[in-house]
């Protein structure tokens, strides 16, 4: 595939945004896309296990308000799916929640779990129009980048985080677009644009060295803000290996300490290990204290409790008062029973002030220093 130059760039953008022509296709002939950004969060670098594109939209991807707008009001054929033909079919490039919005109601009976249990069932003139749908053709993939960053991440239906920065570094890594065209496009700087995809690199980079594994985590999706935001302090960066967040010098990444961090942010399954961070600003700024002390990072690896790891990480550092350590950790253990707790709303008003007070003491004191 050759290289967008900035004169075929233009032309590319140009033609797209034109009025292009449609043309009404057999909704059997359809075909979800694999590839499709949606998908990005649920697959890894390394992972090539099967996965069933349907099932992920109708049960992560909360098509039912969907399936009831179709049903209720008729199908919306003013923006037609975008498609690429593959032999006698067509993959979806751009609607594919759509498409499995169409294919439960198509066959509601059988997918009955998806639709809606309060909706009245479709009618037959709307079963009858939706075996056929409009879709617009498009030669490849790779030409019709600017219209699916125009409508998803600069428009109203825009991607989350990460999926979007899977999408860019598609467009620079696979259709050979250059990170100024991208950038220049979106209306932004083209560091800033280094900066937001920074976090992705790192994932991928992770993934591919196998030192890190999203099957794993804790959370259900990929957390990009909180990484994006927890890299931001630069004791991180170093911790990371990263020079800054302009760029990406790949040979000077700590992919160890990477997974890690991974590890930390988002939980381990395998490891029965929570999510580290509760609250973001004040736990990043308890991280990067933990990430100077091995001690406290081998506590952070094999336990996950973010508060224990840190008075290690303190207490190395200067040896406070071992009383006002006792007062801490029996807040801390307080709190953690608070779920259970039946006490009044004040009181664990009260503990989580004093813990606080607790916290910024050991930050004054550390800063005399």
């Amino acid at each position: 595939m050759p290289c967008i130059t900035n004169e075929t760039f233009y032309t590319v953008m140009t033609k797209l945004f034109d009025r292009m022509p449609n043309r009404y296709v057999s909704t059997h002939l359809l075909d979800f896309d694999k590839d499709n950004q949606r998908f990005a969060s649920w697959k890894s670098e390394r992972t090539t296990e099967p996965f069933d594109p349907f099932t992920v939209l109708c049960e992560a991807h909360g098509i039912r308000s969907l399936i009831a707008a179709i049903v209720s009001g008729a199908y919306f054929e003013a923006e037609p799916l975008l498609v690429v033909p593959v032999g006698s079919r067509y993959t979806v490039l751009d609607g594919n929640r759509r498409l499995a919005a169409v294919r439960v109601i198509l066959d509601y009976e059988r997918y009955v779990r998806y639709y809606p249990a309060w909706l009245h069932e479709p009618t037959p003139e709307l079963l009858e129009s939706l075996t056929q749908i409009p879709v617009t053709i498009v030669a490849d993939r790779y030409s019709v980048w600017p219209l699916l960053a125009q409508r998803h991440s600069m428009g109203t239906e825009n991607w989350d985080r990460y999926t979007r920065a899977s999408f860019f570094h598609r467009v620079t890594d696979s259709y050979f677009v250059s990170d100024y065209q991208v950038a220049n496009y979106l209306g932004i700087g083209r560091g800033e644009l280094n900066r937001f995809m920074t976090p992705y690199r790192l994932i991928a980079a992770a993934e591919k060295a196998g030192i890190w594994n999203r099957q794993q985590m804790e959370r259900k999706t990929i957390y990009y803000s909180l990484l994006a935001k927890t890299l931001q302090d630069e004791r991180i960066q170093r911790f990371v290996g990263l020079v800054s967040l302009d760029g990406f010098p790949t040979a000077s990444l700590n992919l160890a300490n990477v997974g890690r961090l991974l590890n930390w942010l988002h939980g381990n399954k395998g490891k029965g290990l929570r999510p580290a961070l509760s609250y973001v600003n004040s736990d990043i700024r308890k991280l990067g204290r933990v990430v100077e002390c091995d001690d406290a990072m081998r506590y952070l690896d094999e336990h996950g409790w973010l508060e224990r790891a840190y008075q290690i990480a303190v207490q190395q550092k200067f040896p406070i008062n071992s009383d006002l350590h006792k007062v801490h950790n029996k807040l801390g253990d307080m709190l953690a029973t608070v779920p259970d707790y039946e006490g009044p709303y004040e009181a664990e008003g009260l503990a989580k002030q004093v813990k606080r007070a607790a916290d910024n003491l050991y930050e004054q004191v550390l800063k005399k220093r």
